[in-house]
C-alpha cells in the first residue's frame, strides 16, 4: 500500500512538474510577445516621429522655394516692366507698332511662365496633401498596435491569474 502510495505521489509530481512547465513556457511566450509589440510600438513611434520630421522640413522647403520663387519673379517682372519702359520710350512714332507687337509676345511668354509656374505649385500642394495621408495612416497603425498590446496585457493577466490558480490548487492538494 505504501508504495502504491508512493508511486501515486511520484504520477502526481510529474503531472505537477509537466503542468508547471507548461505554464511557465505560457508565461515565456507572453513575455517575448510583449517584448516584441513594445519594440514595434516604439519602432512605429520613432517612424511617425521622422515622418513628421520629414513632412515638416518639406513643408519649410516648399515654402521657401515658393517664396524664392516669387521673389525671383517680382525681380524679373520689374526689370523687364523696366526694360520696356526704357525701350519704349526710346522709339520714335514710326516704331511703336513693332514695340507693341514685342510686349504682345513678352506678355505671352509671361503668361506661359506663369502658367507652368502654378502648375508647379499644385504640384507641391499634391504633395503635402499626400503626406498629411501618410501621417493619418502612421497614427492610425500605432493607435492599432497600442490596442494590441493592451489586448496580450489583459491575456497576461488572465493567464497569470489562471497560473496562481492552480499552483494554488496543486499546493492544496500537496498539502493533502
Amino acid at each position: 500500500m505504501h508504495e502504491k502510495y508512493k508511486s501515486l505521489e511520484e504520477k502526481y509530481n510529474l503531472i505537477v512538474d509537466f503542468e508547471q512547465e507548461k505554464v511557465n513556457n505560457i508565461f515565456c511566450s507572453h513575455l517575448c510577445l510583449k517584448e516584441f509589440l513594445n519594440g514595434m510600438i516604439k519602432d512605429l513611434e520613432e517612424t511617425l516621429e521622422t515622418e513628421k520630421d520629414v513632412k515638416i522640413r518639406c513643408i519649410a522647403d516648399l515654402e521657401r522655394e515658393k517664396i524664392e520663387a516669387i521673389e525671383r519673379m517680382k525681380v524679373e517682372f520689374a526689370n523687364k516692366i523696366e526694360e520696356i519702359k526704357e525701350n519704349f520710350l526710346d522709339f520714335k512714332t514710326e516704331q511703336l507698332d513693332t514695340a507693341s507687337r514685342i510686349a504682345v509676345i513678352e506678355n505671352h511668354k509671361l503668361k506661359n511662365e506663369l502658367e507652368i509656374q502654378s502648375k508647379e505649385v499644385e504640384k507641391i500642394i499634391a504633395k503635402y496633401k499626400k503626406l498629411e495621408g501618410d501621417n493619418v495612416s502612421l497614427k492610425r497603425d500605432v493607435q492599432i498596435h497600442i490596442e494590441v498590446e493592451n489586448e496580450f496585457a489583459k491575456k497576461s493577466n488572465r493567464a497569470q491569474s489562471l497560473i496562481k490558480k492552480l499552483a494554488d490548487k496543486i499546493k492544496g492538494k500537496m498539502n493533502l
